[in-house]
């Protein structure tokens, strides 16, 4: 497995900025809090054969996640596993649950970028992380209990938060289990799903919990940590280029973004 692997080596300790350039994205517009997912889309395409072959070698399916540390080398976000279908929730056993397939039959390859104190994001390098069978049936008990609420119907009802008011339910939050936890994934609050008890409720997912990922991952920040605190990401420079040759170059340039190779074939 670690020989796959090494297809990573090469852009192991590059920022964002260049690993944009690296995989045909623009790093000034790829800038939003989904860069490091971008970079990992077209990391994953650009090695698909060796993605073919740990398909082959793990235990169940592969799924590949990106990770963003902080600077103190935790998790910046929750990791979501897969949308829920409330309706196949209550109808399926423990063996066959959401749960025992993303955890229980499912590999991770999670693909981990950190910050350095300078707040520049480098690539650390891959994780291959498989759910220890003690934990997966540890998941049991939760699977239980969230069967439970759905069985005897959920309860929701509006609260405050912050400036404005927001629809909340007694399904298990971040704070019940350390590892996992419902939470809502949706594009926006119209975006809904059907509950067993007939009642519409804003579509839900489950996640890592992110102090549990950071357990996960943080080794490998920590053996980079001081590596990439002296490592700068590219910057911008004056390039000096007249107005007349960069207004030519818009002309030519027909593409969002380009490799450093295909700017000069287009040019």
């Amino acid at each position: 497995m670690s020989v796959h692997l090494k297809a990573f080596d090469t852009y192991i300790g590059k920022g964002a900025k260049m690993l944009s350039w690296d995989v045909g994205l623009n790093p000034d517009l790829n800038e939003s809090k989904a860069k490091t997912s971008n970079i990992t889309k077209r990391l994953i395409d650009r090695h698909s054969d060796a993605i073919e072959l740990w398909e082959g070698d793990v235990d169940g399916r592969l799924l590949m996640k990106f990770v963003n540390l902080n600077k103190k080398g935790t998790s910046k976000q929750n990791t979501v596993l897969e949308e829920i279908d409330f309706l196949e929730w209550v109808e399926t056993d423990w063996e066959n649950s959401a749960i025992m397939r993303c955890l229980g039959g499912s590999t991770f390859l999670f693909m981990v970028f950190g910050e350095n104190k300078v707040g520049d994001v480098f690539f650390l390098g891959p994780v291959l992380w498989k759910l220890p069978q003690k934990e997966v049936e540890g998941l049991k008990s939760y699977w239980h209990t969230v069967t439970k609420i759905l069985r005897e119907g959920v309860p929701m009802w509006e609260a405050s938060h912050g400036k404005k008011m927001i629809t909340k339910n007694n399904l298990p939050g971040q704070a019940a289990y350390k590892m996992i936890h419902i939470r809502p994934k949706a594009n926006n609050k119209n975006d809904v799903t059907l509950l067993p008890d007939g009642q519409m409720i804003t579509k839900q997912g489950i996640w890592l919990n992110a102090k549990y990922v950071s357990g996960i991952v943080n080794p490998l920040f920590e053996a980079r940590r001081d590596e990439i605190n002296v490592l700068r990401d590219m910057e911008s420079i004056d390039d000096g280029i007249e107005g007349a040759t960069i207004d030519s170059l818009k002309r030519m340039l027909k593409e969002e973004a380009y490799t450093p190779e295909t700017f000069v074939a287009a040019c």
